[in-house]
């Protein structure tokens, strides 16, 4: 799971003139982070895809922000719910 914050996607991203920057965000990261980090979780998760690339990836995340009443904050335990729920 990649974790990045909002102001460092705003300053740092938004500002790159390449278009491969813009599309791509993780490899920009990648490239000019001072810290790396990685998160382990002993869970797979892999079934749980929250990306925009199609537009059945935009209707699942519809229905996540309905579900969760657009709510900014969401957890992933409430987002591992919901897909158990959804795959049922």
């Amino acid at each position: 799971m990649k974790y990045l914050k909002k102001n460092y996607y705003i300053r740092h991203i938004l500002i790159q003139k390449k278009k491969y920057d813009l599309e791509h965000v993780t490899p920009y990261i990648q490239r000019h982070a001072k810290k790396k980090f990685n998160f382990k979780n002993n869970k797979d998760l892999s079934h749980i895809r929250i990306t925009l690339d199609y537009k059945s990836d935009l209707k699942i995340i519809s229905k996540i922000i309905r579900h969760f009443d657009f709510k900014i904050d969401i957890f992933l335990k409430d987002i591992e719910i919901f897909f158990q729920r959804l795959r049922s």
